[in-house]
């Protein structure tokens, strides 16, 4: 069986980092990305290769294209059953509404606590 491959993309190298280590301790094959453009062509290339990531965490406030866009974009290319989770520091209903019709699976507030 192959690992569960994880996508973290955040434009803080710090967030980015701890969240990669966490998902890594408990045995996730973890990429890293730096904005939503990254992101979305990670996505693409992996699947291109028959190697898709299944689970993505996506910052909202990016440089390039944000969290929001990159996961319209990522949904209108196909990329249903890659699972995104957002993570951001405003956690408004509006905001959470928003994360969800763009196609967020789900949403977490930073900071938050993994594993």
């Amino acid at each position: 069986s192959r690992k569960i491959r994880v996508l973290v993309t955040d434009d803080v190298a710090s967030n980015r980092r701890l969240i990669a280590a966490s998902l890594s301790r408990i045995g996730l094959d973890v990429q890293q990305r730096e904005n939503g453009r990254e992101a979305v062509d990670a996505v693409v290339q992996a699947a291109n290769a028959n190697k898709p990531y299944d689970i993505a965490f996506m910052d909202v406030v990016m440089p390039v294209l944000d969290g929001q866009a990159a996961t319209a974009e990522l949904r209108t290319l196909g990329h249903k059953d890659l699972i995104i989770i957002a993570l951001t520091g405003n956690a408004f209903d509006e905001d959470r509404k928003n994360l969800f019709t763009a196609g967020c699976n789900d949403v977490l507030t930073k900071p938050c606590t993994l594993g």
